[in-house]
């Protein structure tokens, strides 16, 4: 699936791939401020979270509960810089849990995911429009 939206259809858009998704694992790619923590805050909302949403850059891993399904972790690996801090972190047992992950800059962690995942690409275009595409 690919398509160009803004951001005033964010709400169809993450509607649409909710639908789509079979893995529980999704990694959202994509430069900086291109939508990807904005696409997975109202993802989060959809699925029933009521915590506040922000992205874990600092953190590394948040966890939203919720009334639709059991945990949901946010993580963002933007500033881990290679797959030994990974291990070292224990970031790769919330993969094996049977929780979504939605995983921000996985950079080359889908060497380490032994489960299957959905990958989402954003690019944002010159007219402000955003394109994603989703990869099984």
């Amino acid at each position: 699936m690919k398509s160009e939206f803004n951001l005033k259809e964010i709400r169809t858009v993450s509607e649409n791939l909710i639908q789509k998704f079979i893995y529980k694992i999704i990694l959202f790619e994509g430069g900086l401020g291109v939508g990807k923590t904005t696409l997975i805050k109202d993802i989060c909302e959809i699925w029933g979270v009521k915590s506040f949403i922000n992205s874990p850059t600092f953190s590394i891993v948040n966890q939203y509960s919720t009334f639709k399904l059991d945990v949901i972790y946010h993580i963002d690996l933007y500033r881990i810089n290679s797959v030994t801090e990974i291990f070292d972190s224990g970031i790769e047992e919330y993969f094996d849990n049977g929780s979504y992950c939605l995983v921000e800059n996985p950079g080359n962690i889908d060497e380490i995911i032994s489960n299957s995942f959905h990958r989402i690409k954003i690019s944002k275009k010159n007219n402000g429009n955003r394109v994603i595409e989703l990869m099984h």
